[in-house]
């Protein structure tokens, strides 16, 4: 499968054997650091539709319902494709991939209730609910990584390591959403990187206890 990267026009080509993204131009496998950018670059775009139905709700009276089901349709493609993206298409992602993004979208439907409880109820000032549209793009990220982890470092030789119970952006760390984290898989099991910016302290711990298995 090949992907045409909208902001870079650089082109990918996933290697199927070694379940890896590469440049079409040099054979080179994306790096984790690359692949961020181009998660957020799209978690951007998705921030600003959130953004721009969220300010239609306060300032033209878009009706409740309407924009809870936009929100959530967007957050549906926005996980979908991340999901897809790290399995080298939608054609190889597995059952188990498809279960584990129901949850995560399950789970995202519940925080959206409870979000627009808060909105209906005026505890949530728009200024809020725009803050929170933000990071509810950029938690799209963790089903990248969700998928990303499935099957690796699984043999006896990282039996020993602790295991990996959650990925960058899925909102159990307390920067949340915000999280600047990736993965790593390498030799020695998979490494929790602290990319450049500024961390919560579960992050920091999280780096700290590496490396880790995924189940």
């Amino acid at each position: 499968m090949s992907l045409d990267q909208p902001n870079a026009g650089v082109q990918l080509v996933y290697n199927e054997q070694e379940q890896v993204w590469v440049l079409a131009s040099t054979g080179e496998e994306l790096a984790a650091t690359a692949i961020h950018a181009e998660i957020r670059a799209h978690a951007t775009l998705s921030a600003t539709m959130l953004n721009d139905v969220t300010v239609n709700m306060y300032t033209h009276g878009l009706p409740i319902d309407v924009w809870q089901n936009a929100m959530f349709t967007e957050l549906k493609e926005g996980h979908t494709a991340n999901m897809a993206f790290a399995a080298g298409g939608v054609e190889n992602v597995t059952p188990e991939g498809i279960a584990r993004l129901e949850a995560t979208l399950a789970k995202e439907a519940e925080f959206l209730t409870e979000f627009a409880e808060g909105v209906s109820n005026g505890s949530v000032s728009e200024l809020q609910a725009r803050a929170r549209a933000k990071q509810y793009a950029q938690a799209m990220e963790q089903s990248y990584w969700n998928e990303w982890g499935d099957g690796l470092a699984n043999t006896a030789q990282f039996s020993h390591l602790p295991l990996l119970t959650q990925s960058p952006g899925d909102g159990q760390t307390q920067c949340r959403g915000n999280c600047q984290c990736i993965l790593e898989f390498t030799d020695s099991g998979i490494n929790w990187l602290l990319f450049p910016a500024e961390h919560c302290d579960d992050c920091l711990a999280l780096a700290a206890g590496g490396p880790y298995r995924s189940t």
